[in-house]
C-alpha cells in the first residue's frame, strides 16, 4: 500500500512536472519568435526609413514646409514618397518637420501643416530621430494587434531638416496572435490530455494494486515497474506530439532561419500591406510614451487648443464648429493637457470625416457633474448602428473606405489611462454623440453648474 502510494505521487508530479515543461517551451518559443519578429521588422523598417529619407532633397522639404501644396517640389515629392510606399510595401510613410507639422502622409490622416498628435505616444524615437539618430519603436500591442514604427532623419549636412517616419503592418505580426492562440490551445490540450492520462494512471495503478495482493511481494514490486515503465512511455508519446510544433519553431530560431521559413511552418504566410497609420504610432502606444506630462491639465485650455487647430479645417469643409462651455478656467482633471486636446482631435476628425460631404456641424460642451468633467463631442453626420456602440472603440474598426480605424480605439485607451469613461450614442438630431467623463482635480470653492440644455 505504502508503495503503491509512493507510485501514485510520483506519478501525479511527473504529470505537473511534463505539463510545467510544455507550457515553459511553448512561452519560452513565443517570446522568441516575438524577439526575432520585432528586430527584423525594426532594421527592415529603418532601412526602407532611411533610404526615402536620404532621397528626399533638403531644399524640396523646406519648399514644401513653407509653402505647402503651392510648392513647386510638391508632385516630384509626393510622387517619390508613393513609389518607395509602393515599392516596400509598408503600411504607411508620413514625413514631419522639426516642430511635427505634418508635411506628407500617405493614408491622409491629417491637414497639411497640421500636428501629428501621434507622435508624442512615440517620445522616445522620435526624439532622437529629431536629433539625427534613425530609430524605431518597441512592438507594442492595441487589444489584439501588433504594431511598430520607425523613424529617420532628413539631413542638410549636420542639420535635421525632417524626419520620415514608416510603419509596419499588422498583418506582419498577425502571426504573433495566432502563435499565441496555438500555444494557449497547445496548453489547454496538454492539460486535458495530463488529466486523461492521469484517470488512465491510476487505473493502471489500482490494477498493479490487485496485482500485488495475489503474488509474491518481489513479484509485484517487479510487476509494478514494468508497469511504471509501460505508463511514463505512453505519457511521453503524446508529450512528443504536443511538444514537437514548438520544438521546431525554436530550432529554427537558433539555426538562424529566414522569417518566411519560420512563419510558413506555422502555416501563416504574413503580407505587408499599406492599412496602418502613425496614431500608429498613437496610438500605439503603447510604447508608452517614453516621457509624459503629468496629470492636472486643464479642460479650457485644450479646448481652446483644438479650437484653433480645427476651425480652418472645418471651415473649409463647410462644417460650423460650436463650442459651450461651462467650467471655470482653472479646472483640471486626471489627464495631462496634451492627453485631453488628443482626445478631442480625434472625436473631432472622427465628425470631420463623417460630414466631408455634405458639412454640418460639430458641438463641443463641457460641464463639471458630480466631480466628474463631463465633455460632450457631437456631430451631424449619418451617425452609426446603435448596435455598434462597443465595436466602434475596436482597434482598426472603421465603417469608411480609407482611415485604420484607431482613432476611437485610442480615445478611450487615453480616458481610461486618465480613470475615465467614454460612451457613444446617436444624438437626437441625428449623427454621432460621443460622451468622456473625466473625474476632476480642481475647482473652485463653492463653483456649481447645471447645464439643462444639454443634448443627449
Amino acid at each position: 500500500m505504502r508503495h503503491r502510494g509512493r507510485l501514485r505521487i510520483s506519478g501525479i508530479l511527473f504529470l505537473l512536472l511534463a505539463l510545467a515543461v510544455q507550457n515553459i517551451s511553448s512561452w519560452l518559443t513565443y517570446q522568441a519568435v516575438r524577439r526575432s519578429l520585432d528586430t527584423q521588422l525594426g532594421e527592415r523598417l529603418l532601412a526602407v526609413a532611411g533610404a526615402a529619407a536620404a532621397g528626399l532633397s533638403p531644399d524640396g522639404v523646406r519648399s514644401v514646409s513653407s509653402e505647402g501644396e503651392a510648392s513647386p517640389h510638391w508632385s516630384e515629392f509626393q510622387e517619390r514618397i508613393n513609389r518607395v510606399s509602393e515599392q516596400t510595401l509598408v503600411g504607411n510613410i508620413f514625413l514631419f518637420d522639426t516642430e511635427k507639422r505634418n508635411l506628407f502622409d500617405r493614408r491622409e490622416r491629417f491637414p497639411l501643416g497640421f500636428v501629428n498628435p501621434l507622435l508624442d505616444l512615440h517620445y522616445a524615437p522620435v526624439t532622437a530621430a529629431l536629433a539625427g539618430v534613425p530609430a524605431a519603436t518597441p512592438l507594442y500591442q492595441v487589444g489584439s494587434v501588433y504594431l511598430k514604427a520607425g523613424f529617420a532623419p532628413v539631413l542638410d549636412g549636420h542639420e535635421v531638416v525632417a524626419v520620415l517616419g514608416v510603419e509596419g503592418d499588422a498583418a506582419f505580426f498577425s502571426v504573433l496572435a495566432d502563435l499565441k492562440r496555438t500555444f494557449l490551445w497547445t496548453g489547454l490540450l496538454g492539460f486535458l490530455s495530463m488529466l486523461v492520462l492521469g484517470f488512465l494512471f491510476l487505473r493502471v495503478l489500482r490494477g498493479l494494486g490487485k496485482a500485488e495482493d495475489t503474488v509474491a511481494q518481489t513479484s509485484a514490486l517487479a510487476v509494478a515497474g514494468e508497469l511504471a515503465a509501460m505508463v511514463a512511455h505512453e505519457i511521453r508519446n503524446p508529450l512528443a506530439v504536443i511538444r514537437s510544433r514548438a520544438e521546431r519553431v525554436k530550432a529554427k530560431i537558433d539555426r538562424g532561419a529566414d522569417r518566411e521559413e519560420i512563419l510558413e511552418w506555422f502555416e501563416v504566410i504574413p503580407k505587408e500591406v499599406d492599412r496602418l497609420n502613425a496614431v500608429l504610432s498613437n496610438y500605439l502606444s503603447f510604447a508608452r510614451p517614453a516621457a509624459e506630462e503629468a496629470p492636472g491639465g486643464r479642460v479650457v485650455v485644450a479646448v481652446e487648443a483644438v479650437r484653433g487647430l480645427m476651425e480652418g479645417e472645418c471651415a473649409r469643409k463647410g462644417i460650423e464648429l460650436r463650442i459651450k462651455m461651462a467650467l471655470p478656467p482653472d479646472l483640471s482633471v486626471t489627464l495631462p493637457t496634451h492627453d485631453i486636446q488628443q482626445i478631442l482631435v480625434n472625436l473631432l476628425l472622427n465628425g470631420v470625416q463623417a460630414m466631408e460631404t455634405h458639412g454640418g456641424r460639430l458641438d463641443i460642451s463641457a460641464r463639471l457633474v458630480n466631480e466628474e468633467v463631463r465633455l460632450c463631442v457631437k456631430d451631424t453626420g449619418p451617425g452609426f448602428d446603435p448596435r455598434l456602440a462597443e465595436t466602434i472603440f475596436d482597434p482598426f474598426y472603421t465603417s469608411k473606405t480609407a482611415g485604420s480605424g484607431l482613432g476611437l480605439a485610442i480615445v478611450k485607451m487615453l480616458v481610461q489611462r486618465g480613470g475615465g469613461t467614454i460612451r457613444a450614442s446617436a444624438a437626437k438630431e441625428g449623427g454621432a454623440l460621443f460622451e468622456v467623463a473625466l473625474p476632476a482635480l480642481s475647482a473652485e470653492n463653492g463653483w456649481v453648474t447645471k447645464d439643462d440644455d444639454e443634448e443627449r
